[in-house]
């Protein structure tokens, strides 16, 4: 059971090490062609998802995926300051599509209790989940109960 508080945390520990990789040189070769950008993507898609669990309520998703839109196109150009990285278009593409996913996975129906939730635990998504297969449960039994 992961609080509030502790996603806060986890947040900015997260955007720390974003930071700090994205502007530091690195020397290391790639295993395949996209990795730089599957990067990209799930650190970005890590990152907003930490956001939303520790902001939403408070902020929307969408004002928190304008943020973090602004914040991956800064990072980029900031890299092209250091002398030793460079401005990539499809680095700001890929960390977008990160945020995207999970923006459209949070925003499902059965999310939006999870992401308002002040419980602070993963209990809000069980009953969600519960509730809704509850009342399948008894559309089904309503209607088996018609048919006889």
């Amino acid at each position: 059971m992961i609080s509030r508080q502790h996603y806060k945390v986890l947040f900015w520990l997260a955007l720390t090490a974003i930071v700090l990789l994205s502007l530091l040189p690195l020397t290391r070769d790639t295993q395949f062609s996209a990795q730089d950008k599957l990067q990209h993507g799930l650190a970005y898609a890590a990152l907003y998802f930490l956001a939303a669990r520790a902001y939403v309520p408070r902020y929307p998703l969408w004002v928190l995926g304008v943020i973090f839109v602004m914040f991956g196109i800064a990072i980029e150009f900031a890299q092209s300051l250091t002398g030793h990285r460079q401005t990539d278009i499809w680095d700001m593409l890929a960390n977008t599509s990160g945020m995207l996913v999970v923006g459209a996975l949070l925003s499902l129906p059965k999310m939006r209790g999870y992401m308002t939730s002040d419980e602070g635990t993963d209990t809000a998504l069980e009953n969600s989940l519960n509730s809704s297969s509850t009342r399948a449960g008894v559309v089904v039994a309503a209607d088996s109960v018609e048919n006889d």
